[in-house]
């Protein structure tokens, strides 16, 4: 089924504005920025490979982690920015409940397989908001939104067809065929699609600063080991055959 509503939506992008997916080469994006693996080589992959200048989007969505997280992600860029310079920008950091709070523990039951409903989606929201404001302050035209989805993330709300249909929801809304959102891990359009344990061996071929991203969704300071999130950097970095730079030994 997701195979052919991804054709459906490749057809229709691919009629309406004469294609579906492209590298944004030298132009700003905005990456969604959580401080943790995924997207971290997301951020430096868009700063090396293509040449782009990455506006990272930080937000502070009232999780347990999310404290640590930010302190995660501020260690990345000061380290970003002293290998790619001017193309990793500030990041700017905004408050947004996701999902809220009061809806938050009706969700318990298919976090773990499903994940909260429209999390994705409502971040992916937040930073086209972001492009636009950043056209309107800067006359930066961005038209591409990054996520750190991966080939083998297992929530259907990081599937190529989920990020082609929040594409063509952001083009229909604001009335702008230029728009795409997607994730250079999972669209073939713009690179072979890659597992965590290839993200990590090219991150760390870079020697970039996987030490100090943040991929427990615990409360505490150091990885709780156990959460499911521990679990998949765990076996990604045993599939890589290397140790995990963030766990104590």
């Amino acid at each position: 089924m997701g195979e052919g509503v991804l054709s459906d939506l490749d057809a229709l992008l691919l009629r309406r504005r004469g294609w579906t997916a492209r590298p944004p080469r030298g132009e700003h994006v905005v990456a969604l920025a959580s401080g943790g693996l995924d997207s971290t080589v997301a951020m430096a992959w868009c700063a090396e490979e293509l040449g782009a200048t990455v506006h990272p989007l930080f937000v502070r969505r009232a999780a347990r982690a999310t404290p640590f997280e930010e302190a995660a992600l501020d260690r990345v860029v000061v380290s970003l920015r002293g290998r790619y310079g001017e193309r990793i920008a500030s990041p700017l950091k905004i408050e947004a409940e996701i999902p809220p709070l009061d809806l938050k523990p009706c969700f318990a039951g298919r976090a773990a397989t499903l994940g909260h409903p429209m999390r994705d989606a409502s971040l992916q929201n937040l930073a086209v908001q972001q492009a636009v404001a950043l056209q309107g302050s800067r006359g930066l035209a961005i038209r591409t939104i990054i996520t750190g989805a991966i080939a083998d993330d297992p929530f259907p709300h990081t599937s190529l067809v989920s990020l082609r249909a929040e594409t063509l929801l952001v083009c229909l809304d604001t009335d702008d065929w230029d728009w795409q959102i997607t994730s250079p891990f999972v669209d073939p359009l713009l690179g072979p699609p890659r597992r965590k344990s290839q993200l990590v061996r090219w991150a760390a071929e870079r020697e970039l600063p996987l030490a100090d991203t943040r991929t427990c969704v615990g409360d505490g300071p150091r990885p709780d080991g156990t959460c499911a999130e521990c679990r998949w950097r765990r076996a990604a970095f045993l599939e890589a055959g290397l140790d995990d730079p963030a766990v104590a030994p």
